[in-house]
């Protein structure tokens, strides 16, 4: 993010996550993205509304997590 003052710009790195999804389907997963994105955005805009007055420069990493579950099998 960066913001114009009188000084000059300032850059800010704020950092903007969602929290864990659980797909037990694989038609789950276009939805569970489309949440976390909205999640995402959300947290975005709540913070440029708390007076930042920032715009978004460039997105500088992006990461999707992804881990596989493995149950305990009962012996």
């Amino acid at each position: 993010m960066k913001k114009e003052t009188e000084d000059g710009t300032i850059y800010q790195e704020p950092y903007f996550t969602s929290r864990a999804k659980t797909i037990t389907n694989k038609d789950q997963i276009l939805e569970k993205i489309k949440l976390a994105e909205e999640e995402i955005l959300n947290r975005m805009a709540d913070w440029l509304s708390e007076g930042s007055q920032g715009v978004i420069d460039e997105i500088l990493h992006h990461y999707l997590n992804v881990v596989t579950y493995v149950p305990l099998i009962e012996r």
